[in-house]
């Protein structure tokens, strides 16, 4: 099977992208973004980082014979604390994909979606688009012919840094950088925390077995709001005070009945018995991501001085280069100078291949000097 990624960084699209490739599976990612990775160094796959669009969608389509296109939406998805953060609309970019699609005969739609939308009263914004997303793409598919899976996930959790970890890696940072926590849910408000890799292994059965409609993937065995910054506050180390809203979060644990008897699928990663392990592992992917960015900076700040003496020790080779290719029939009709100029701008870049270049002209008229400076003093003699 041939499948397309599209949308920025998502935890749970990262596992499913590593699941489906090590299964055989060829995998693409079409994102806006133009610096996040959605999987690592082991696995071989195309990356599109260019604007959505009708025309973009569909050179990649067929160019890649796709047969199944998954929605990737962890920023709406993973919208507990209901921040102010900009997200742009998902709607934009599902009508372009949705229509090139069709247009392709793509053969399957898969969108992630949210165990939140169940509740049929008003949700918050960056959930009723999840909500709409699902309508949009079903109406859509069933007009033209093909077929749709939509998988509403609980909370996901999965190694990787803080950024990556969506709604749990907001509660560790906040831990970090904060003494007091705010939580806008009670203490009693449950959450089903899954696993990335449980919910790879999940969708990759439905996938393969060309399942269709809507399914919930979630492990059965929602965790208290307490439990949850309990357990994230001991994981951080966090010795402050964690305050609970008024809000209620309440998710039905027999939701994934349909899936297990679809398939046969279990979770096997729970919260409760191995989340400790996964939320110091996140920490600990943040405090190695924090080191090689301070690293990366440091060396940036020493870079071009180091790489200005280095040019400068070259020119200094070059200088006598050239004056013993005089004497050497061999080297008399080699040009050091501009051997020089290209191994610095090869080696360093442009800027310092403007340098050369500025030093490699000083040194070709070095010759002139004194006699510019004669005719110089001459003038003003007479």
């Amino acid at each position: 099977m041939k499948i397309l990624f599209v949308g920025n960084y998502d935890m749970a699209g990262s596992y499913l992208a590593s699941r489906m490739y090590r299964e055989g599976n060829e995998i693409s990612w079409l994102t806006q973004s133009q610096e996040e990775e959605l999987w690592g160094d082991k696995i071989r796959g195309k990356v599109y980082r260019r604007t959505i669009t009708d025309k973009t969608c569909s050179r990649i389509l067929l160019g890649e014979a796709i047969d199944c296109v998954i929605f990737l939406t962890a920023e709406y998805r993973e919208g507990y604390l209901g921040s102010d953060e900009e997200y742009g609309s998902l709607l934009s970019v599902l009508s372009p994909v949705l229509h090139a699609a069709a247009s392709v005969k793509v053969g399957k739609i898969c969108f992630l979606s949210s165990e939140n939308v169940e509740n049929e009263g008003l949700l918050p914004p960056i959930f009723e688009e999840l909500r709409a997303g699902e309508r949009i793409i079903t109406s859509f598919c069933r007009e033209k012919g093909i077929s749709s899976l939509i998988l509403r996930l609980g909370c996901v959790f999965g190694e990787g840094t803080l950024k990556e970890a969506g709604y749990l890696g907001k509660i560790l940072q906040s831990m970090k950088t904060e003494k007091k926590v705010f939580c806008p849910f009670t203490e009693t408000s449950s959450f089903d925390v899954l696993c990335a890799s449980d919910l790879a292994d999940g969708a990759f059965r439905l996938l393969t077995m060309n399942a269709s409609g809507m399914y919930e993937v979630i492990t059965g065995y929602p965790v208290s709001a307490k439990t949850l910054y309990s357990m994230a506050a001991e994981a951080a180390g966090f010795q402050g005070k964690i305050e609970f809203g008024q809000k209620e979060h309440v998710c039905d644990p027999e939701g994934g009945q349909r899936i297990r008897m679809a398939c046969g699928w279990m979770p096997f990663y729970l919260f409760e018995e191995k989340g400790m392990d996964f939320l110091k592992k996140n920490l600990q992917q943040e405090a190695l991501a924090e080191n090689a960015e301070k690293k990366k900076n440091k060396r940036k700040s020493y870079s071009f001085f180091y790489e200005t003496g280095q040019n400068l020790l070259l020119f200094v080779i070059m200088c006598l280069a050239s004056s013993f290719s005089v004497d050497w029939s061999d080297l008399r009709f080699v040009d050091v100078r501009l051997l020089y100029v290209i191994l610095v701008a090869i080696s360093f870049g442009m800027r310092q291949g403007l340098l050369a270049t500025g030093l490699a002209i000083i040194s070709s008229l070095r010759p002139l000097i004194p006699g510019i400076w004669l005719l110089f003093w001459q003038y003003l003699c007479f």
